[in-house]
């Protein structure tokens, strides 16, 4: 464990070093002045180390340029430092100075002259409020990727590894509130595997489950703009939300998407379409409005893929414009 002195006595110094020698501390920094201890510890860098340089500071009070308590100060205000032990050293015991070195953030007090018994007594108290708080921000640290994991896991559809429905509703609503404010067109569609029921009775549904897989990997591989949201709507039908994407752009998607499915050739012999599996896809484009809401849009997206299967399936739709349906 190492010790950090900042003290503006050489004497002072020396001393202290040699007690904490005496009890078994020999990895003993020192500075002369609060000034230098900022430094050494980066509080004036940019960029603060996430690893402490000490693992506890032994601080004087009455110092010139800064006093120990405005050094303390300076230290607290740094995220990465503020579970450093702090032990204030003076001779001053009054009530209203010692008020002020704990408001500050002092961790704990020993009065000048320093006792060999009393000071090894205080270094492994603050060592050990030390260990515990280290083990507490591990803690908190496994807490937090564990949340992360969970969240990832619940905005994942597990058999094809693509957005869910929950991630999707979630990023429908914020796409749109985000297009809204800036004006900015949002594209949408939505795919129905054509036929899958009669795929399924057919194959079975372990087959079933791995033209979904099929079907939801083409899509992934097919959108490649920033931002796009790639989800499993359920059962059989995907969506697609394409933020500052315009009707052409979504058409084009459709049309590689539809390419890109005939290519897997993945065989479906009773299939009113074709002998291998196809898609509709319904399309929607706007620019939002305040009058309108995302729901709406979903809607419209609706609409448009029940057109394309009423039209003879393994073809897109545009659908309305959503203030046209109101």
């Amino acid at each position: 464990m190492k010790i950090l002195i900042v003290d503006d006595s050489e004497i002072a110094r020396h001393s202290l070093e040699m007690l904490l020698h005496a009890i078994g501390y020999t990895d003993v920094l020192s500075c002369s002045s609060a000034h230098d201890a900022l430094n050494l510890l980066g509080v004036f860098d940019k960029i603060v180390s996430e690893n402490s340089p000490v693992d506890l500071v032994l601080m004087d009070v009455m110092m010139p340029e800064m006093n120990g308590i405005d050094a303390i100060s300076h230290i607290r205000a740094v995220h990465q430092l503020k579970d450093i032990p702090i032990i204030m050293v003076s001779i001053s015991g009054e009530v209203s100075f010692l008020e002020r070195a704990f408001a500050a953030g002092a961790t704990d007090f020993i009065s000048k002259p320093i006792n060999a018994i009393e000071l090894s007594a205080r270094v492994r108290a603050a060592f050990r409020l030390k260990m515990e708080m280290d083990i507490r921000k591990e803690r908190e640290q496994q807490l937090e990727v564990l949340n992360r994991t969970l969240e990832v896991m619940c905005n994942i559809d597990n058999l094809t590894g693509i957005a869910n429905r929950r991630c999707f509703d979630e990023t429908l609503v914020n796409e749109w509130e985000d297009a809204l404010r800036s004006r900015q067109p949002l594209s949408m569609l939505l795919i129905d595997i054509d036929v899958f029921k009669e795929f399924n009775d057919t194959y079975g549904h372990v087959e079933g489950d791995a033209c979904l897989q099929q079907v939801a990997k083409a899509l992934r591989d097919c959108v490649d703009a920033p931002g796009a949201c790639t989800a499993r709507f359920g059962g059989e039908e995907f969506v697609i939300l394409l933020p500052s994407a315009d009707q052409i752009s979504a058409e084009k998607l459709a049309a590689s998407i539809h390419a890109k499915i005939a290519h897997l050739q993945i065989l479906h012999s009773v299939s009113k379409v074709e002998n291998f599996v196809t898609v509709s896809i319904g399309v929607v484009s706007v620019v939002p409005e305040s009058s309108a809401k995302s729901l709406d849009m979903l809607k419209a997206a609706d609409n448009a893929l029940y057109a394309a299967k009423q039209q003879g399936r393994n073809r897109t739709v545009i659908g309305l414009p959503i203030l046209a349906m109101h």
